[in-house]
């Protein structure tokens, strides 16, 4: 069951260039699960990021200008929150990932959606046996708990952050256990790293792993070099793609 119980519940406008991506801070490092062989296995990531950076992107769809897309990092105590903005025409969206400085882990999620159609939001808060979603659609309030799957996972919210910790290497692909809180339902998210090649975006040239998420038609060019910016991102199903326009670092120093 969707949260959203009909067509006319669901936020309608451009879809978003990153609805099927997770973002995740690994604040110094982390540990997550994986499956590549042996689910048993276990993964290094580091984040090269840090509060005060900000990534900013220009998105078409069939070539022609729909939306601008700001992906940033905040301080917030002793995690993180993790920020996708994205503004188009007619539609203003805003993901923020509250994220514990420990083992990765989303504490909770707040989502806002301003459209011709009114306003979307909701908020998910993260337990260790139950996500509670509370949703605030134009049609009224929905509540919904679901069980997580199994620890570690992670909103599919926040598909970047994730993205640019992986130690990727020609040939890596791993399985990530997810929570698609936007939806209240579970899930996976295997990547494969398909190609490793030097592209051209507006922000510059970069040398750029190849990520397919597979299943979902989306391709993401990965910086080989830290801090590992998104460069470009290409969504085959909604001919949409989506390239890096300005890197802003952030600060080290910023205590967390």
């Amino acid at each position: 069951m969707s949260l959203f119980n009909s067509p006319k519940d669901r936020p309608r406008g451009p879809r978003s260039p990153v609805a099927l991506l997770i973002i995740i801070l690994a604040i110094g490092a982390g540990i997550i699960a994986y499956t590549n062989g042996d689910p048993r296995r276990t993964l290094q990531l580091e984040a090269p990021y840090a509060p005060g950076e900000a990534s900013r992107f220009e998105s078409r769809i069939e070539g022609r200008p729909f939306a601008s897309w700001e992906l940033r990092v905040e301080a917030d105590g002793e995690g993180a929150a993790l920020v996708s903005d994205k503004q188009g025409g007619d539609f203003h969206e805003q993901a923020t990932v509250f994220v514990a400085p420990d083992y990765l882990t989303p504490v909770r999620t707040e989502f806002i959606r301003d459209s011709s159609e009114g306003r979307a939001a909701y908020t998910a808060l993260f337990h260790e046996n139950e996500v509670a979603i509370t949703a605030s659609l134009p049609s009224g309030v929905q509540d919904k708990m679901i069980a997580p799957p199994a620890q570690p996972c992670f909103d599919l919210e926040q598909a970047p952050m994730l993205i640019r910790a992986i130690p990727f290497r020609r040939g890596y692909r791993a399985t990530f256990n997810t929570v698609i809180s936007r939806l209240g339902i579970t899930g996976t998210l295997t990547v494969h790293v398909v190609k490793k090649e030097t592209i051209s975006v507006p922000a510059g040239r970069y040398t750029a792993w190849a990520v397919e998420l597979k299943g979902t038609g989306v391709t993401v060019w990965v910086g080989v070099d830290p801090p590992h910016p998104i460069v470009k991102y290409v969504d085959r199903k909604a001919n949409a793609v989506s390239e890096l326009t300005q890197f802003i670092p952030g600060s080290h120093n910023s205590g967390i």
